[in-house]
């Protein structure tokens, strides 16, 4: 589990920084020459490449007949060092740390969203009234309510208040709701990931200027009153989940200078996202298709599944083979270990074993024989989480006492070339 952990949140990293990165570098070309419309279709980006790169990809397993004995030696060697058990791992502390703060982050940001709509009192239908003096808002992601302030109907003129109410209008229609709400997950799930705080405020700065160059494309001629309305409101800059505000995250200033920008045509707008899109599913697909195929440990496994069965045979504590072995599902496989030179039979094993697949993990069912009349010593049944280490001990009275340690998990067709050419080096 903590491998799969690792893996997939390295995968979203790369891919949510490689996004961001190029919506970065493009924003300020796509807002000078096809208008800040387009500019907000460049964050599909970010989900195309999160799914480009975190779909899993399929290799076909190769049929094993019998099972294939890549390596065995045997190693009459020095003790065994004691195996640390119970000691939690980087990989488990890792995990540990990304939960505490994806926690951290979900209540930090569910608290700036509850003491935002305390705020919000009850008004007429399901508008909300809003403290005097603040900017109009679209509250929600599912189902989006319009907030106003208890001034609206004083502190705006009438072709303002129409302005205004058409901006918030705009933000329902194109539901910037559920787009803030992925973001925030993606916030929970990369709280450690600076490139991503940046995005989230960048994603709505991009969001408040598509709809002022919507608002202007149909009243050019209210230039003047809309760029009075934006600054009769003090912006507030601090990042809110589920809410879409008239006046936060951008600079005034910047934004009344950027109103000039928007009287752009709808064909440049529609055509240069039109390209865009087509690009970054492209591109996705390339990044898809060129991926190498990526086995998580613990994945859910078939009766076609290929293992992997690493093993250590210790008797009396000394480390006398190694093999490594590929079998396929339901299918028995054996190992046998001979005497040492100048030992007694005795000290012949012989391991028969089948790996299966369980929802809860990979069961194991096994015959341990010894002896030159390979008598059955034991049975044992257990399930093992793939590439966690296991053992089964046999103590028999005044005999020599037995250990196999063994790690089982799932590979692929690639891994198993891989061995197969190692084992005949």
């Amino acid at each position: 589990m903590a491998d799969a952990f690792i893996l997939v949140t390295v995968l979203l990293t790369i891919a949510v920084c490689v996004a961001i990165m190029m919506i970065a570098l493009l924003r300020p070309a796509m807002r000078r020459y096809c208008g800040s419309c387009a500019v907000l279709t460049l964050w599909w980006i970010l989900p195309l490449g999160i799914v480009a790169v975190l779909i899993p990809k399929h290799a076909p397993l190769r049929s094993l007949e019998p099972p294939v004995v890549v390596q065995s030696i045997a190693m009459p060697v020095a003790k065994s060092a004691p195996s640390a058990r119970g000691a939690i791992t980087w990989k488990e502390a890792a995990m540990l740390a990304w939960l505490l703060g994806a926690i951290a982050t979900a209540a930090w940001l569910g608290v700036r969203q509850t003491q935002y709509l305390r705020t919000i009192a009850l008004g007429v239908g399901r508008r909300g009234v809003l403290p005097t003096g603040t900017g109009p808002a679209v509250v929600g992601a599912i189902r989006p309510r319009l907030a106003l302030p208890s001034d609206f109907g004083s502190r705006f003129s009438p072709l303002e208040r129409k302005l205004i109410l058409l901006h918030e209008a705009i933000h329902m229609r194109r539901r910037d709701g559920i787009a803030n709400l992925g973001m925030s997950v993606l916030l929970v799930l990369q709280w450690f990931n600076p490139a991503l705080h940046w995005a989230s405020r960048a994603m709505c700065r991009d969001q408040e200027c598509a709809c002022d160059a919507l608002v202007v494309a149909r009243h050019p001629l209210a230039l003047r009153s809309y760029a009075g309305a934006l600054l009769k409101s003090l912006p507030d800059l601090q990042y809110l989940p589920l809410v879409c505000r008239w006046q936060a995250y951008h600079p005034t200033v910047e934004r009344i200078g950027m109103l000039k920008q928007h009287l752009e045509t709808r064909t440049r707008t529609r055509l240069a996202a039109t390209l865009l899109l087509t690009g970054g599913v492209l591109a996705s697909m390339v990044v898809y298709a060129s991926r190498p195929v990526v086995v998580l440990p613990g994945n859910a496994a078939t009766s076609e599944t290929t293992y992997r069965v690493g093993m250590v045979l210790y008797r009396d504590g000394m480390a006398i083979s190694r093999p490594v072995v590929l079998t396929m599902a339901n299918k028995q496989f054996s190992i046998v270990v001979g005497p040492d030179a100048g030992a007694s039979s005795v000290y012949r094993y012989g391991i028969n074993m089948v790996a299966s697949p369980r929802s809860e993990g990979i069961a194991i069912d096994g015959e341990i024989e010894v002896g030159e009349d390979r008598a059955i010593v034991a049975r044992p049944r257990l399930v093992v989480a793939a590439g966690k280490q296991s053992s089964i001990e046999y103590h028999p009275d005044g005999g020599s006492a037995m250990r196999l340690e063994l790690v089982v998990e799932p590979i692929n067709a690639v891994e198993i070339e891989q061995m197969k050419n190692r084992g005949k080096q």
